[in-house]
């Protein structure tokens, strides 16, 4: 069985076949806070989603949906302007059985290379990734002083190893979109937190999310 959803948006043909000569791996592995770090990349103590595609519009996930479905891979059907075939943006996860929903997923590892090796670490990444501590790709708040728990975003190329970070609070959720827009002038999100832009971005989000079709079929 495969995930698939099936986005609303219609996207420009020109766009869609720029994902797709544009593409290169983005690998994000979550480790609970008992960890004092993110342990090796080819640990199985994290799990991990990974992806080869760069979406055309912004696709939002929630850790406690695909780390719990019957299956391991995903694809998302982004429609195309124009009648052409919509653009397929697939996904995997891998060491899903470990997932816990109690657990505090704070440390982050995060790689994202072109794949050649010839564009170097802290270059402009063909995707921006999120990470939020609410679900559906929402900023958090804290129980105790009612404050803003703010996520992170990244559009920086990684080495080939990745970086690690810590987030300080639990990642519930994370958004992968594509970069254009955040490297714009050839400068990149190196770790940021996000702020009251991030935060207009997700109530927009949760609104294009809402008008979305979820479905699962067999394969």
């Amino acid at each position: 069985m495969a995930l698939i959803r099936l986005a609303p948006s219609l996207i420009l043909l020109s766009t869609a076949v720029y994902a797709q000569e544009s593409s290169s791996h983005l690998t994000i592995t979550f480790y609970p806070n008992n960890l004092s770090t993110c342990a090796d990349r080819h640990s199985s103590q994290g799990i991990t989603f990974t992806t080869s595609s760069i979406p055309l519009v912004p696709e939002c996930f929630n850790l406690d949906e695909i780390f719990t479905s019957n299956t391991s891979s995903g694809l998302i059907l982004q429609p195309i302007a124009g009648g052409n075939d919509p653009y397929q943006l697939t996904w995997k996860v891998h060491n899903r059985q470990i997932y816990d929903p109690n657990a505090n997923y704070s440390r982050i590892r995060y790689q994202q290379t072109n794949g050649t090796g010839e564009i170097p670490e802290g270059a402009a990444a063909g995707r921006r990734f999120n990470a939020y501590p609410g679900r559906d790709c929402a900023q958090g708040e804290d129980e105790v002083t009612g404050e803003r728990q703010w996520g992170y975003e990244m559009s920086c190329q990684s080495s080939q190893e990745g970086s690690c970070h810590e987030t300080g609070l639990g990642i519930r959720s994370f958004l992968v979109a594509g970069a254009t827009d955040a490297n714009e002038g050839g400068e990149c999100l190196d770790w940021v937190q996000q702020g009251a832009g991030a935060r207009r971005f997700e109530v927009s989000m949760v609104v294009w999310m809402a008008a979305g079709l979820l479905v699962i079929v067999l394969l």
